[in-house]
This record gives C-alpha cells, sequence and structure tokens, in this order.
C-alpha cells in the first residue's frame, strides 16, 4: 500500500451524532439530579428565584457547581431565565421552571413522572454495571 493514494475523506458528513451519543448519559443524570433533588418542586407554582436563592436554598452547594448545574439545566429547556428589575433598576437575572418541568417534574402533581425517571436510569445504570463484569 505504500505509494498509494491516501483514500479521501468526506467531511461533509458531520460528527455531531456521535458527540450527542456521547453526552445523552451527562443529560440524564443532570435530569435526574435535579428529579432527586426536587429542584422543579421547589420552583413550582410559578415561582421566580434569584440564582443565590437557588444556590443557597434550593441545591445547596458551593457556587461553581451550581452555576455549571443551573445553566445546564437552562440549556436542556428545564428551567428557564428572565431578567427582572430590583429595587436599585438593576437587571437581575431569575430563574423559574420551564413549561415542561411545571407539568411533569413537579412532585406535588398528579403528572409527574419523576419516579419513572429515576426508575429507568436505576435499571440503566444496574445493567451497564452488570455487563462491565462481563468484559
Amino acid at each position: 500500500m505504500s505509494g498509494s493514494n491516501p483514500a479521501r475523506i468526506d467531511l461533509s458528513v458531520s460528527p455531531e451524532p456521535i458527540f450527542q451519543m456521547t453526552t445523552r448519559y451527562w443529560v440524564s443524570k443532570t435530569l435526574m439530579s435535579a428529579v432527586e433533588l426536587e429542584v422543579f418542586t421547589k420552583l413550582s407554582g410559578n415561582r421566580h428565584v434569584t440564582f443565590d436563592e437557588i444556590q443557597n436554598y434550593i441545591l445547596e452547594m458551593d457556587k461553581r457547581p451550581a452555576e455549571v448545574f443551573v445553566t445546564a439545566l437552562v440549556s436542556l429547556g428545564l428551567l428557564e431565565v428572565a431578567k427582572m428589575e430590583d429595587n436599585d433598576t438593576n437587571k437581575q437575572k431569575q430563574y423559574s421552571n420551564s413549561q415542561l418541568s411545571e407539568v411533569y417534574l413537579d412532585k406535588n402533581k398528579p403528572t409527574y413522572i419523576g419516579d419513572f425517571i429515576g426508575m429507568f436510569l436505576y435499571l440503566f445504570m444496574a445493567s451497564f454495571n452488570c455487563s462491565a463484569f462481563l468484559l
């Protein structure tokens, strides 16, 4: 094969589907963590809170991990962010449930599916852990 022309690589196809496959676990784990922490239940009823309130009273975690977690929930469409004016006419971000999380991820609603999500993730991880022993 030496001296032959290397095969041309078609770069018109995107690697995006592979990256999406790689990150699906992170997405499901982020969702499950928020369900376990009852983020959506604590924000139910169209409640709007500041980042400090989410960090200190809902998540109860350090600032940097809370920023990453809240940003992930916003990017997944589970939390919404709006800028509200405070007393000093400064704009401050306010976070609330998206319609999706308000309807399906509030423990107090009959439409709650958080238990199903937890069961599904638990079963997936149990089968994943068992298959690791077979290798």
